[in-house]
């Protein structure tokens, strides 16, 4: 690395925001994601009512109870459903597991929206009003430059910090909420008479009497 480019280095972290943003390329980037997504899911809509053996494999194989419900062949027929979807009828449906799986999704996509929309209604606007306030002759004016915290600074500072804990408190919230949730749906599992009954369970139950066996007399 020459000395050109270590001092480039070095002012990119010193300073991070000095560089002005090219917002062109930033809306190019959404636009291009955005069409791509909705390319790949119009894909998926039209593809899975011809071809159940990939996308509904247990409507051959199980019975009325651990069966998914039969979807009309509509290009937007698996909605219903999954709006109907309860989070017991998913642990018979799909398993514990996989239920567990998708409420972990639904935690970070609730998290990250709550976070996404404290962020937009709270600190953005201190961010803004801060940064016009400690604008001097020069200074960037690029709406995305004064949206960041490059030029806030002194006491407004103190918004930052308060956001944080906000920030913290929501994230803790929605963890104890979800285990406590997951804690009483585990629990309703290892009740329930189909746990009770499988073979699996009794295999489980012996290796744990045979483990605290050999502690008790090593």
């Amino acid at each position: 690395m020459g000395a050109a480019e270590l001092q480039k280095l070095l002012d990119l972290v010193r300073d991070p925001y000095r560089d002005q943003f090219n917002r062109q390329s930033i809306l190019a980037s959404i636009a291009s994601s955005l069409a791509t997504s909705a390319l790949i899911f119009l894909t998926w809509c039209l593809i899975r009512p011809h071809n159940s053996i990939v996308y509904a494999p247990k409507l051959r194989h199980l019975d009325g109870k651990h069966a998914p419900p039969r979807m009309e062949p509509g290009l937007f027929a698996w909605w219903k459903p999954l709006w109907n979807a309860k989070e017991q009828d998913l642990v018979d449906k799909i398993g514990v597991d996989a239920a567990l799986f998708l409420r972990v999704l639904r935690m970070c996509r609730n998290m990250m929206g709550i976070l996404g929309l404290l962020g937009v209604v709270l600190v953005i606007p201190v961010n803004v009003l801060i940064s016009k306030k400690n604008s001097w002759a020069g200074a960037p004016t690029d709406p995305l430059v004064l949206m960041t915290p490059s030029m806030v600074w002194g006491e407004a500072i103190w918004s930052q910090v308060v956001v944080a804990w906000v920030f913290d408190a929501v994230i803790m919230y929605m963890l104890w909420v979800n285990y406590k949730a997951v804690a009483a749906l585990r629990q309703g599992y290892f009740e329930s008479p189909e746990y009770q009954a499988a073979l699996s369970s009794r295999t489980l139950m012996v290796g744990l009497l045979l483990v605290n066996f050999c502690k008790c007399w090593l």
